[in-house]
């Protein structure tokens, strides 16, 4: 694999991680300066549908309140389309080795079953450490060890496994190496035809969860546009709604609703002046769908009776409305 980084992100975390010294550094400090960073370089965000779950607290089962313990709090649990798949634990800066036991404490985390991630990730600063939480017999045996001599190197392949856009991808990629793995000391071929129609059936029902969710997709990628515009439209000036209303791709009623609202809230005097910027553009060399908003918004303060008086270029709102549809 080239060391060739495939981002600027990815590259400026580098830089960060390598001119770190974790010696003095705690927990906190080794979740907020360094895994907070690392999570937002692999493509995590909160509020996002690669969300990020914050000491995410969790109940133990009765055998473990014998040993003292009837909670844990797992420091960091990043999803993909809000799905668990991996955990993330801190350990201080010092010492530089990461104990077996931190792996151990971890696994319990993992194996939750409020969780079940079936990747577990222990960092110190110093080093970065993946596991498969089914196959984490030895703490010398991980997917992955990216440290901060070697990062230039491994920084792709832990990309390859935790990243947002890549962890399905890797996901798959381990089961069916292992479903490899299991059929090459298989000796029966009724296992492999089976196995086939097994695999056809889970393809079939998966195709229909895959376009129910591309469906959800949209329609939430949708609503997210629809929030924006509306937030945008919140946020612009008068004038720049009006110039809004002049793009000839945009016909839908929120531009018009928001400009009459704004002229049906406002007290008589601004009233006026609002309409008769709206009149001047109107009269001046708008597109036709600038006319086209003019007259929802003249007929909805017709049927609201808002009808201020000394407007220059409107003496008032019916004329203003038979003006619009006499065009």
């Amino acid at each position: 694999m080239s060391n060739v980084l495939p981002n600027p992100l990815d590259q400026a975390f580098i830089t960060h991680w390598k001119a770190q010294n974790f010696v003095t550094w705690n927990e906190p400090d080794v979740r907020e300066e360094f895994i907070a960073p690392l999570l937002k370089t692999l493509g995590y965000a909160k509020g996002t549908v690669n969300n990020i779950l914050r000491e995410e607290s969790l109940h133990l089962s009765q055998s473990f309140h014998r040993i003292g313990r009837k909670r844990i709090e797992i420091d960091y649990v990043p999803t993909v389309r809000l799905k668990k798949f991996w955990i993330i634990e801190a350990k201080p800066g010092s010492p530089k080795q990461i104990e077996y036991e931190d792996l151990l404490q971890a696994h319990l985390y993992a194996v939750h079953p409020e969780i079940r991630a079936g990747l577990i990730v222990v960092t110190n600063g110093w080093e970065i450490r993946v596991f498969d939480s089914d196959y984490c017999d030895a703490w010398d045996e991980p997917l992955l060890i990216c440290t901060q001599q070697n990062c230039e190197l491994e920084f792709l392949k832990l990309r390859e496994i935790l990243g947002a856009r890549e962890l399905l991808t890797s996901v798959r990629a381990r089961v069916l190496g292992q479903i490899e793995k299991s059929l090459e000391v298989e000796f029966d071929e009724r296992v492999v035809t089976n196995l086939q129609q097994e695999f056809s059936r889970i393809v079939r029902k998966a195709q229909t969860i895959v376009q129910k969710n591309a469906r959800e997709l949209s329609r939430q990628g949708f609503l997210e546009r629809q929030n924006a515009a509306n937030d945008e439209r919140k946020k612009a000036s008068f004038g720049e709604i009006l110039a809004m209303m002049n793009n000839p791709l945009d016909l839908t009623p929120p531009l018009s609703i928001e400009v009459s609202d704004r002229i049906i809230n406002a007290a008589p005097d601004e009233q006026a002046k609002m309409i008769d910027q709206l009149a001047m553009q109107y009269r001046g060399r708008p597109h036709s769908a600038f006319r086209v908003h003019c007259a929802s918004i003249f007929a909805r303060l017709v049927v609201m009776g808002i009808n201020p008086p000394g407007t220059f270029y409107v003496k008032n709102v019916r004329e203003g409305l038979e003006d619009v549809v006499s065009q």
